[in-house]
């Protein structure tokens, strides 16, 4: 409840970041993919992820986080993921709170 709180009033600390603004889907899975499990290995928890919104807030990476976050090769690393604050991005990005442990 607590994080959700946070996220909500935009005071979600963010560790650490990622950019795929400009890159092609492809490159931008392998990068998403790479930074979560780097991300996750070096214990930094609260990260932020920026897609951009795409053309009319349809953009093909925006839309593809979500499948990606759900895979079965990162679910259980994430905790919970959410749109970001107006101040980090909004609509054109994700909060990604990662677990402590891998669950399996």
């Amino acid at each position: 409840k607590r994080n959700i709180k946070e996220i909500k009033t935009g005071k979600f600390k963010v560790q650490t970041k990622l950019d795929l603004h400009g890159y092609r889907l492809k490159e931008a899975e392998t990068l998403f993919f790479e930074f979560i499990k780097e991300s996750f290995n070096s214990k930094k928890r609260n990260i932020l992820v920026i897609s951009g919104k795409g053309e009319h807030g349809k953009g093909k990476i925006k839309n593809s986080i979500p499948v990606w976050i759900t895979s079965s090769s990162l679910s259980h690393l994430i905790h919970f993921y959410s749109l970001a604050a107006p101040k980090d991005g909004g609509d054109g990005a994700y909060y990604i709170r990662l677990r402590k442990k891998e669950i399996f």
